[in-house]
């Protein structure tokens, strides 16, 4: 299963996230995430970059077909830049249910 999340737009003037995730469907529990993939415009510049896994904690606590809910933190070299996340969280309620 990949979930892919994104605030912002791909533009220069805006401020933009986008995260993928990538983890077994219906699989709940710490560090289950397979790959954490990170892109990042702002400013008019643009870094991306992969957390290695040794370096993410990852608590997926739902996985199912109408929901997604997991927590996660660490660090990653994106470019010249150290990225680091905190207590992130990820709470969100597909539109239509999948099968």
């Amino acid at each position: 299963m990949t979930l892919h999340l994104v605030t912002g737009v791909y533009t220069p003037q805006q401020d933009t996230y986008d995260i993928i995730l990538e983890l077994p469907y219906k699989k709940t529990g710490t560090n289950v995430v397979e790959a954490f993939k990170y892109f990042r415009v702002a400013n008019g510049n643009s870094f991306q970059g992969d957390f290695a896994l040794s370096e993410l904690e990852t608590k997926v606590t739902v996985n199912t077909n109408t929901c997604f809910s997991a927590t996660f933190s660490g660090r990653a070299t994106i470019g010249n830049s150290e990225v680091i996340i905190t207590e992130g969280i990820i709470m969100h309620v597909y539109t239509d249910p999948f099968d």
